[in-house]
């Protein structure tokens, strides 16, 4: 079932059309489109090409058909900042020949414009995607939604004045309209997945789905998932709360109310999220990825029955934790179920499988589930300085080590380096050490970013992201501070604020700071 896509490909993305499996991927200036029939792939053709395509692991180009017309989204770069990009646009009449109509949005600025969802809503498509136009002014990340029609886009309309900058979001369409599924950001740094539904008076307020009450001043990008047929609405979602969890959330009422259920259950898997879902007719199919140790993870899928009763789980695949692996998709082909999924090389390679709906175990296991915590001792980890050098915590063994986790694509990273600075020239006995989990095309942006900010601290570097597994870390940034005796004496995931109480506490307590 592997797709005729050439080594070193990324970022697949599959919809269903006229009983066709469509996929989208990334072959590096171009995206690319086959489509799979009777077990057989058409020929692969390009469908959009730019030499500011955004190769992104999380944010990945989508297609849709509706009616004659099929529109592709892609994220192409608008600026000289990295992140700083927009919701491209071409549509077909042919679905195999698209012509650039522009973006989604129209405000001009050089920000980040994307996680787009696509929806087909009478003869034209409903646009829904993340909007950075505010934070050129150090405002929010917005929710925005436009109807695109006659080959136009209408004037936005702002659903969300405050959501997180950099988790995909899902729509779907019940009986009773439209919705939008999101990851929320309040003022408090609560991280919940959040609803906005199309109603007969207009857009209605921002809900939550569920209040996971997961407080991270960070970057998740990890988004839900949703579906819906008639009534029934089903969302699927991570959540970092009390140590990580997988959820799925029921709707019988045109997703007007969720009834909420767990999806993950071993403990000695550490679920990573990155989740997909299908209803499925007495329940939903989620995938999800998980965590086995620092160098491997799995991509699982199990049913969920619409009373929380679940089926074992079951291995679509064995892969990386690492980013670099990106976000496994899943469609519903008849009695099908198509799995796609980016394979780490080098080169990287997409990958599919195909398993039969009813093959699918159902179950009625619905025991608590387990959660697994860190224990008090920092574990074993290494890595290689930015000049290549070996390095490990167990060398720092009488030292109180700040190990910070970040990334230079990571915007409260960013915020909370001045602090990190700061700690570091202030207490010239704790040894701050940043690990940066950037992949390894960007090590020079890393560099530049070290030198620039003259960091006054140890930079190391984990291209594959084995810190995140080791410290079971599902958002940036984290930091941990390690006693000499390699014992976590504090953790925090997401920014450290100035002057905060807690770690000034902790640094006290280890004699790094003097008591006020």
């Amino acid at each position: 079932m592997d797709p005729p896509a050439e080594p070193g490909a990324i970022a697949p993305n599959a919809t269903v059309t006229n009983g066709q499996v469509a996929l989208t991927w990334i072959e590096g200036t171009k995206v690319r489109l086959a489509r799979l029939e009777h077990d057989r792939w058409s020929k692969p053709i390009t469908i959009a090409e730019s030499d500011k395509l955004v190769a992104n692991w999380a944010d990945f180009p989508s297609l849709l058909r509706n009616g004659r017309q099929t529109l592709l989204h892609f994220p192409e770069g608008s600026g000289t900042e990295k992140y700083a990009y927009d919701v491209e646009l071409a549509l077909s009449k042919d679905g195999t020949r698209f012509a650039r109509i522009g973006a989604s949005h129209d405000d001009g600025t050089p920000t980040e414009h994307g996680f787009a969802s696509i929806l087909a809503e009478r003869d034209g498509f409903r646009l829904f995607w993340l909007d950075g136009r505010m934070m050129a002014q150090d405002g929010p990340m917005q929710l925005r939604s436009a109807l695109l029609r006659g080959g136009k886009v209408q004037p936005s309309e702002v659903l969300d004045e405050r959501v997180c900058e950099c988790c995909q979001t899902s729509a779907a369409i019940t009986e009773a309209g439209p919705f939008i599924v999101y990851r929320d950001r309040s003022p408090e740094e609560i991280r919940n997945i959040a609803i906005v539904r199309k109603t007969t008076s207009g857009w209605s307020k921002p809900s939550l789905v569920h209040d996971d009450k997961w407080k991270m001043p960070g970057c998740p990008v990890n988004g839900p998932a949703a579906d819906a047929k008639g009534k029934r609405a089903v969302v699927a979602w991570f959540t970092g709360a009390d140590l990580g969890h997988v959820r799925i959330a029921f709707s019988n009422d045109s997703a007007n109310s969720f009834v909420t259920h767990e999806v993950h259950d071993d403990p000695e898997a550490s679920p990573l999220g990155r989740v997909d879902v299908v209803l499925v007719e007495d329940g939903a199919i989620v995938s999800y990825l998980v965590g086995d140790d620092e160098a491997t993870a799995r991509i699982l899928y199990r049913h969920i029955g619409f009373e929380g009763a679940r089926g074992p789980p079951h291995t679509v695949a064995r892969t990386s934790p690492a980013r670099a692996s990106g976000f496994s998709r899943m469609v519903r082909s008849g009695d099908d179920l198509v799995f796609f999924w980016t394979q780490i090389g080098p080169p990287s390679s997409i990958r599919g499988q195909k398993i039969a709906v009813p093959s699918v175990a159902r179950g009625h296991d619905t025991r608590k589930v387990a959660t697994q915590k860190l224990g008090p001792n920092a574990p074993p980890y290494s890595a290689r300085t930015l000049d290549g050098a070996r390095v490990s915590l167990a060398e720092r063994r009488g030292q109180v080590v700040l190990l910070n986790l970040w990334a230079t694509w990571c915007g409260p990273c960013r915020r909370e380096t001045p602090e990190l600075i700061r700690l570091a020239k202030t207490h010239p006995s704790l040894k701050v050490i940043a690990v940066s989990v950037d992949e390894a095309e960007n090590d020079e942006r890393v560099r530049e970013l070290v030198a620039r900010e003259q960091l006054p601290f140890q930079v190391w570097r984990d291209p594959d992201d084995r810190v995140s597994q080791i410290f079971k870390v599902t958002a940036l940034p984290a930091t941990f501070l390690i006693d000499r005796e390699g014992r976590i004496a504090f953790e925090r995931y997401g920014a450290i604020q100035a002057n905060d109480p807690e770690l000034d506490a902790a640094l006290i307590e280890l004699g790094v700071k003097s008591s006020p």
